[in-house]
């Protein structure tokens, strides 16, 4: 749980102050992918780890692809995130991916890494996914706070 909560600070960091957390960005990144990368821990947390990554490419598309790529864990990345995004199941975790994509879709061309470029039309069949199961997820809202799930 205090993994979790570490995430979820992370996350409320680079949402809060955005553009004022540049110099975290690479140990966010590299934190998080470390971690992604042993085996063995509970889906919730690894769920929590992907948006760490999910929310530095919302604060930083181009610096994010760049740490990613330094360390080799972009294809990594974006293969654990688009096979896992059926278990984006809350409100705000379709929407921070949705932020994400459009972020990305919105780099210019030579700065997307050559090792994605061939799956780059996977963000969209990802954002369409997305926009088709968020209706499903904001009418379980009220549910999931219930239960203890943080509001969006």
């Amino acid at each position: 749980m205090d993994r979790i909560c570490g995430c979820k600070l992370a996350e409320a960091v680079l949402l809060n102050l955005r553009g004022h957390a540049d110099q975290y960005l690479p140990r966010f990144v590299e934190i998080a992918m470390t971690c992604l990368n042993a085996p063995g821990d509970i889906k919730s947390y690894r769920i929590h780890l992907m948006e760490m990554v999910i929310n530095c490419i919302y604060y930083n598309p181009s610096v994010t692809l760049q740490i990613l790529e330094q360390h080799g864990w972009t294809n990594k990345f974006f293969s654990l995130w688009f096979s896992n995004i059926e278990n984006f199941n809350r409100v705000h975790d379709k929407k921070l991916s949705i932020v994400a994509i459009v972020a990305l879709i919105q780099l210019p061309a030579e700065q997307v890494p050559q090792s994605i470029q061939p799956g780059w039309p996977k963000l969209m069949q990802g954002i369409v996914q997305l926009f088709q199961t968020l209706p499903v997820a904001m009418k379980s809202k009220p549910l999931s706070v219930i239960l203890g799930d943080y509001p969006n």
